[in-house]
């Protein structure tokens, strides 16, 4: 798949969002660094990532393709187990400080979102029926995402009210909420269950 979604930037020009490839973990480093800076690390959302992998076939990079061009955000998926159900950890997302306030960054969250209810059958098996993350449900809420407070434990310590979930069932919240209740237990990084290959 080439291009998910187009977003027009006012400055300088088009943006798409595409698969991330190895070959853009320098870019997406720097981009998570300059949004968040070296307390990321200390975060307990890192313990989940820590020793493991993110899933290609999930995550996003947004890219400018005229004017400066290059890549200007990504997100990205990570597989996890919550008790004993595979789920995504989505995080970190982020834009560059110079397109912020152009709605890029819900732009790559809507398809990241898409791009995970869209998989095949074999493929969401890795990530099951949820997407986890934690954040603020003001901003992630219209996405389909749910509070579970402490239902799911972090390896760490983290405000409950920032454990947000999102059912496969997708945006509609009142489905959201009933499917979230049927999540509990412990997350923990899924990256021993991955196939090599």
């Amino acid at each position: 798949m080439e291009s998910l979604v187009e977003a027009r930037a006012p400055e300088p020009g088009l943006v798409l969002f595409r698969l991330w490839q190895k070959g853009d973990a320098p870019a997406t480093a720097g981009i998570f660094d300059l949004a968040f800076g070296p307390g990321r690390y200390a975060k307990t959302a890192e313990r989940l990532r820590e020793g493991n992998r993110h899933l290609e076939g999930f995550s996003l990079v947004a890219e400018e393709c005229r004017g400066a061009s290059g890549i200007v955000g990504a997100a990205l998926v990570w597989p996890i187990l919550i008790g004993t159900k595979p789920a995504g950890l989505l995080g970190p997302i982020a834009i560059l400080p110079r397109l912020h306030g152009q709605g890029l960054g819900r732009k790559l969250l809507a398809a990241t979102l898409a791009q995970a209810d869209a998989t095949t059958t074999t493929d969401r098996e890795v990530i099951g029926e949820g997407i986890l993350l934690v954040g603020d449900l003001a901003w992630y809420g219209p996405f389909g995402f749910v509070g579970v407070g402490d239902r799911v434990q972090l390896p760490g310590p983290v405000n409950p009210d920032r454990i947000l979930l999102r059912p496969k069932s997708g945006t509609d919240a009142a489905a959201g909420k009933g499917a979230a209740g049927q999540w509990g237990g412990l997350a923990v990084p899924a990256f021993r269950n991955l196939r090599s290959g």
